[in-house]
């Protein structure tokens, strides 16, 4: 996060998104109920995440900064659509950042509307997004 969108967000924007210092029983209560799809390297560093939920909603997806553009997230979301379809879902939707857009957009997802996210006294801006699965 505070890597990869430097060309979007301030350091304001990205320290309201994601804290320096994670919350590490948060995210572990949150990986516990989301269940997300890893991309795990050779040596066992989770290069990329994604967390869907059960109805097409892809609620967080992460990319560590020296994996991005080498395909781990083309390789999960790939899946992703393969689980969404086998579970009969016909459309996926997600809230994307500035900088991931363009990698949503080239895998076929559209754009439906921007979006003004607090998060305390910073806005951030996101863009919901959606990807119709054909059966």
């Amino acid at each position: 996060m505070h890597e990869l969108t430097c060309g979007e967000y301030d350091a304001e924007a990205r320290a309201a998104w994601a804290p320096s210092v994670p919350d590490i029983e948060r995210w572990r209560l949150r990986c516990e109920l989301k269940r997300p799809f890893l991309a795990i390297d050779a040596v066992g560093t989770i290069a990329a995440f994604v967390e869907l939920d059960a109805d097409g909603h892809i609620d967080c997806t992460y990319v560590l900064p020296e994996f991005a553009r080498q395909g781990a997230m083309t390789l999960l979301m790939e899946h992703v659509e393969a689980v969404a379809r086998g579970f009969g879902l016909t459309r996926l939707y997600a809230e994307v950042s500035l900088t991931a857009q363009p990698f949503f957009l080239a895998r076929g997802w559209i754009r439906l509307r921007d979006n003004a996210v607090s998060r305390g006294n910073v806005v951030l801006t996101n863009t919901s997004m959606e990807k119709l699965l054909g059966q």
